[in-house]
């Protein structure tokens, strides 16, 4: 009878608890979106999952449900993988598409892919054997329900965080990226091992192969759970520092704060009313719009002798300035003056590390400080 747990006692068990701990906290801390939610369910799933490959606990389930086998266990761990994985990806992408997911046929449509894969793997299981590692042709189908939910879960959590990296700092963003691509490239070459070991092993033509398959795809298997745990780590990670450092959007709306009082004192009506409880992304999104709003208005003030028609945020804030005393000393707007030359940014993230910038020299060239009550957003 083949050993069905990869990892010994003394690794196995810390392990599972690690990651029982990182899907414990992500319930905590990565729940604010559909996706997260759905994906914490997988999660909650495959930690489940792995519980079952584990010697002692599949020991502990024999003594009080003596049929469900060590084999059966293994079958059934794998099954729980693709219903949990499949739930969570095809959930995922129907609300993508802009969808409203069925919850019946999506739960439905993930039921009968985990009971196919029992189905095909019963025979093995049945005779105490590991399912995906024994030669017949139902390896190969049931290896390609195995591994393509789970990875396509994995894909959500990358795409899912390298959106929120691109709010973060450069050098941050960038040293993140790499470890995502680090633990994504192992699970890629872990996914490509298994998936050829399986097509061997489905030809049937194969003796010596088998055992070395056998063992190879177990540590496999392990591999992709214990690489998952750190790749759902990364979001919560990102989110603890935010909790103890503040939340980006947060930050960046404080920092902005002196030039978007100074540019709404002299323009206050491009200053919208923000809702009671807006939350930080939609606060920092009204003062980007106003602070390009009042540029816009303060371009015509900007005196003759100020005007640029350079992106130096320098040269930019010092016109400002000079565009914000003339407005308020009630000079007439000029209509053949240039705009202001900022470089322009593609979404919130780009234009707030614009105006960011742009902030540092207006803090330079105009350090008056900020009236206590002047900002509100």
């Amino acid at each position: 009878m083949p050993p069905y747990s990869s990892l010994p006692e003394a690794a196995a068990w810390p392990l599972w608890l690690l990651t029982a701990t990182v899907t414990v906290l992500r319930l905590r801390w990565c729940r604010d979106s559909f996706g997260n939610r759905h994906i914490n369910n997988a999660l909650i799933g495959a930690t489940l999952a792995w519980l079952l490959i584990i010697d002692s606990a599949q020991q502990a389930v024999v003594a009080v449900l003596p049929w469900l086998t060590p084999a059966r266990q293994y079958q059934l761990a794998n099954a729980l993988m693709i219903l949990v994985t499949a739930a969570a990806f095809l959930v995922v992408s129907a609300a993508r598409q802009r969808n409203t997911p069925r919850p019946a046929p999506v739960y439905a449509s993930a039921g009968l892919m985990g009971l196919g894969y029992l189905v095909l793997g019963s025979r093995v299981a049945a005779g105490g054997g590991l399912v995906l590692q024994y030669p017949g042709w139902e390896a190969a189908p049931m290896t390609v329900l195995f591994v393509i939910f789970p990875y396509a879960c994995a894909i959500l959590i990358v795409s899912a965080s390298i959106q929120e990296l691109r709010g973060r700092p450069p050098f941050g963003a960038r040293v993140v990226s790499l470890l995502f691509l680090a633990i994504f490239s192992g699970l890629i070459c872990s996914l490509t091992f298994g998936l050829t070991t399986s097509f061997v092993l489905a030809s049937g033509h194969v003796n010596a192969f088998t055992e070395y398959a056998a063992r190879t795809d177990r540590m496999a298997f392990v591999t992709d759970i214990i690489g998952f745990t750190p790749l759902a780590a990364i979001p919560l990670a990102l989110r603890l520092i935010d909790a103890v450092r503040g939340d980006p959007a947060a930050r960046a709306v404080r920092g902005l704060a002196v030039l978007w009082a100074d540019l709404t004192r002299a323009c206050p009506d491009v200053v919208q009313p923000r809702p009671t409880g807006a939350d930080a992304t939609y606060r920092l999104h009204r003062t980007v719009i106003e602070i390009n709003d009042a540029i816009l208005s303060l371009a015509p003030h900007v005196p003759l002798e100020k005007r640029t028609e350079t992106a130096d945020f320098g040269a930019v804030a010092r016109a400002l300035s000079a565009a914000c005393d003339a407005k308020q000393t009630g000079s007439q707007p000029d209509p053949a003056a240039p705009r202001l030359d900022l470089p322009g940014g593609a979404d919130l993230q780009s234009e707030t590390r614009i105006l960011s910038a742009l902030a540092k020299e207006w803090s330079t060239c105009r350090p008056s400080p900020i009236r206590p009550g002047a900002y509100h957003s």
